[in-house]
């Protein structure tokens, strides 16, 4: 009988897991630093702030978190939006008439960045974050 061919399916992922992780570990620690010895499927974590090392990683990093809020608060974002229609939306979505003075100063920067490759100072992207905190917190959960 074929391996496996009785073995409940939470049995079979886990062996499949764990036998990717022994692999991981068997390369070293740098594996997966530059995506060699990882799996298809296997997600990379994301950087914390403190990581970062420029303010345009930072503005960038403000910017997938401020979409995972929205995401959070309903927003359905299609890929194919840009940056500007996504926080015109969002600010459609949360009753707004126009975004917030922080999300069009997010859309501002991550626009010169993304796009126009302009380098933000570490000084701004701190800034940026503490203005989008206090929106956010000033806002009602829905």
């Amino acid at each position: 009988m074929a391996r496996g061919a009785h073995e409940p399916r939470a049995a079979v992922r886990q062996r499949r897991r764990l036998r990717g992780r022994s692999r991981l570990a068997a390369e070293g620690p740098s594996a997966g630093r530059s995506g060699q010895g990882l799996q298809r499927g296997t997600r990379l974590r994301e950087p914390r702030w403190e990581d970062l090392r420029s303010g345009g990683e930072r503005v960038r990093y403000l910017y997938r978190e401020w979409l995972r809020g929205q995401r959070r608060r309903g927003l359905q974002a299609p890929p194919q939006w840009t940056p500007a229609e996504t926080v015109r939306e969002a600010a459609a979505a949360n009753g707004a008439a126009a975004p917030g003075p922080a999300a069009g100063e997010l859309l501002r920067l991550y626009e010169s960045v993304r796009y126009g490759e302009k380098p933000v100072s570490d000084e701004e992207a701190a800034q940026l974050r503490s203005r989008l905190e206090a929106e956010t917190a000033s806002k009602p959960k829905r």
